[in-house]
């Protein structure tokens, strides 16, 4: 349900725009998770699939998991057999560098 309409309003917003501004938002989206995949690898936190979209598979402990979702918003996708789970960070055209660089620092600070 909510990837439906989250494709729906992406494809209203598309339909808005007559140049390439939809293009340079995405882009913009998936930047930012790059960013952000590469703190996680620099803090050892495994990828549960490669991703080089705006969407973020990773693997968490309990306690990671616990401390993130104290400021951020994420999808839990599914418990691994040793207690770690895995979650999806999405970022899109409405993330502000700002809220990119604050989750960086916070995943150094784990």
């Amino acid at each position: 349900e909510m990837s439906a309409s989250l494709v729906g309003s992406e494809m209203c917003i598309r339909d808005r725009l007559e140049d390439d501004t939809y293009e340079k938002m995405t882009a913009q989206a998936d930047a930012y998770a790059l960013e952000i995949k590469a703190a996680f690898k620099e803090k050892g936190i495994r990828e549960y699939v490669d991703s080089y979209t705006n969407q973020l598979f990773v693997i968490l402990t309990e306690e990671q998991a616990e401390v993130l979702g104290k400021e951020y918003t994420f999808e839990h996708q599914q418990d691994l057999a040793d207690g770690s789970k895995v979650v999806r960070f999405c970022t899109s055209w409405a993330t502000t560098e700002a809220e990119k660089d604050q989750l960086i620092r916070d995943i150094r600070a784990l």
